[in-house]
């Protein structure tokens, strides 16, 4: 079982026997197999039949539907997801200041410590002049104050601080000349390495919510990432171990190995934004499916990081129906 990727300019979804059918704007058709699909991502303009819909729903097939340029939009959740019981003890977590901050500096401290892993692989291998050694020693300083630091604000600043220092390793990890990363910019992209780094998170969080949502989660209810109207919190949160080893990876073999070229990006859009085109787009999926079905040996863990992205999402629910602190992914 795996991801369906369905993102078109225009399209529609339709049921034909006993499985759907996607016919794009040539009147081509891509068959939809539901008893192998764990996940369906539609995207664009794409038309659904009322059919269609129907046998998702019979078969509790879980959608997610997202923009052109990766934004998320929605998610079809099913009735036997909506375990309230869990729920509850999410919300007394979040009520918890001292459970909720010690939850919060696991994923900061796992993140980083992914961060530092995949900066010293650059080091090595791209930064022979020693340029990221300075931005390392500063990250490692940072997460020695993770432990000791005494609320989510201040532990949500140290968050940023690393962020910003890891992205200014991260440029010297892309080769081509004409792939810009002056800096991260999001909410638009604003270069290409941009926008291929948010279309490849939007990928990951994809996969994070249905992991997050076959457990019964609250989606909406994390720890690190503060609760607004309408952001996915604990998706954030769980995100935040796999960003370094699955979408930044992806994202620089992308550019190095050719896989992307100028052609791939729209032209630059009235607010300077930047995304992928309809060839950029299919190209990065199949790049980022490639990369999560790679098998990886973590500890007693024997399997792909899709397997692993729906164990963690598994032992985060065992942690706080245990009431003890989340053991987050940290990469070798």
């Amino acid at each position: 079982m795996g991801a369906v990727y369905i993102i078109s300019e225009y399209g529609k979804l339709s049921k034909s026997g006993s499985h759907l059918v996607f016919m794009d704007k040539n009147g081509n058709y891509k068959p939809v197999l539901l008893f192998q699909t764990r996940l369906l991502v539609l995207g664009g303009h794409v038309s659904i039949t009322g059919e269609a819909m129907n046998e998702l729903f019979e078969n509790k097939t879980p959608v997610l539907f997202m923009g052109k340029s990766g934004r998320f939009k929605a998610f079809i959740q099913y009735d036997d997801a909506k375990n309230m019981n869990i729920r509850h003890i999410q919300c007394r977590l979040m009520d918890n200041e001292e459970k909720s901050l010690a939850m919060a500096k696991a994923i900061v401290s796992g993140k980083i410590r992914n961060q530092i892993t995949y900066m010293q692989r650059i080091a090595r291998r791209k930064c022979q002049s020693g340029e990221a050694d300075d931005s390392i020693w500063r990250i490692k300083e940072l997460l020695k104050q993770v432990e000791p630091c005494d609320s989510l604000n201040a532990l949500r600043g140290i968050e940023g601080m690393s962020a910003k220092l890891y992205f200014s390793v991260l440029k010297y990890n892309i080769s081509p000349e004409w792939a810009e990363f002056p800096c991260r910019s999001k909410h638009p992209p604003k270069t290409n390495v941009n926008a291929v780094l948010s279309f490849l998170y939007s990928l990951l969080e994809a996969r994070v919510r249905c992991a997050l949502e076959g457990e019964g989660l609250d989606c909406k209810t994390g720890t690190l990432h503060s609760v607004h109207y309408g952001r996915d919190s604990l998706v954030c949160d769980i995100m935040e171990e796999f960003r370094s080893c699955i979408a930044d990876s992806v994202c620089c073999s992308a550019f190095n190995l050719g896989i992307l070229n100028c052609q791939d990006f729209c032209l630059p859009q009235e607010n300077g934004a930047i995304y992928l085109n309809e060839s950029g787009r299919k190209k990065i999926i199949n790049a980022f499916e490639d990369k999560i079905k790679t098998r990886i040996n973590y500890y007693c863990f024997d399997g792909t990081y899709e397997q692993l992205i729906f164990e963690q999402a598994h032992l985060y629910r065992l942690a706080i129906e245990k009431g003890c602190v989340y053991v987050p992914f940290t990469c070798k």
